[in-house]
């Protein structure tokens, strides 16, 4: 049987409403099962005249912890306990004793001190988090951001109090993709010296090697670009990598989670494969043109 209903400061119109919701979904259990009864009290919050009162949230917490539904739970006893309508006793005992039962406090450890932390799953609590409050048991999807690194989501198995060593992001790659020194530079050429001539015209010969090798220059610089980028996504891969192994040697996975970690990264080396290999196909086919436009040219 639950708790008949406290006074606190709720008027007695809305206290009247509330013993006639809470013998409707006592009847109801006992007729029909919880979910029944919390469809009772689910209804009665949609009508303005009982205003979100606490003590409907308070019998729905205690339902909700029946069924074993631990976020909806914590969500409707902290309701309960921000309601002054609802005696104080009730809030300080039932309600905050009911919270604390279905939650665990996370704290999370080894964080830059400017870093910000975000809930995002359940959506019941999703909006900033501060080390050490509670959150209700079950996973947690935390989003970590902090200066000079990416913003990363990570997921919490959190069935008890939590230490968590805090992790962030990769760090943001800064200046270009690929570095100046696997760009191919062309040597600017000097033209030749026209020799003087006092009787005959001289001869104007144009230099056709650089019209002609421009496709082998192109395709040089294309090959060292691929090759770069596949070094630079196999470092931030080892990177991502070691990560996940950190964090399923400590045991922070929930089921699953790091095999599709694990999936992504087999997914990225495999680009930073075919990246820098294509790369040296490539460069090894501006040698090939090097070779054949300059028989070109000599032909000429």
């Amino acid at each position: 049987m639950m708790p008949g209903a406290s006074w606190g400061q709720a008027d007695s119109n809305l206290l009247m409403r509330f013993n006639d919701t809470a013998n409707q979904a006592t009847e109801a259990e006992e007729q029909h099962g919880i979910d029944v009864a919390i469809a009772v009290y689910e209804e009665a919050l949609l009508e303005p005249e009982n205003d979100d009162y606490g003590g409907l949230h308070l019998r729905l917490g205690q339902l909700q912890t029946k069924a074993g539904r631990t976020v909806l739970a914590a969500y409707h006893f902290s309701k309960c306990v921000r309601d002054e309508r609802v005696d104080p006793l009730d809030r300080d005992v039932i309600c905050k004793n009911g919270f604390k039962d279905v939650t665990a406090a996370l704290t999370v450890v080894n964080l830059p001190f400017d870093s910000i932390m975000t809930v995002v799953e359940p959506p019941q609590f999703a909006g900033p988090f501060k080390s050490g409050n509670r959150l209700p048991k079950g996973i947690i999807r935390l989003e970590v951001r902090a200066p000079g690194q990416q913003d990363e989501v990570f997921t919490i198995a959190l069935n008890n109090d939590l230490v968590w060593q805090g992790q962030t992001g990769l760090k943001k790659r800064r200046g270009p993709l690929v570095p100046d020194e696997f760009l191919v530079q062309e040597e600017p050429v000097e033209p030749t010296p026209k020799k003087k001539e006092t009787k005959v015209e001289p001869v104007k010969v144009e230099n056709t090697s650089n019209a002609i090798r421009w496709p082998s220059y192109l395709t040089a610089a294309l090959g060292a670009g691929l090759v770069g980028a596949g070094i630079g996504v196999g470092i931030d891969n080892r990177s991502y990598l070691d990560g996940i192994r950190e964090r399923e040697k400590n045991g922070w996975c929930a089921v699953h989670y790091c095999l599709r970690d694990f999936n992504t990264a087999k997914d990225r080396a495999q680009l930073a494969d075919g990246l820098w290999i294509g790369g040296a196909v490539t460069m090894a086919t501006s040698l090939v043109l090097w070779f054949l436009l300059d028989g070109e040219t000599e032909a000429q």
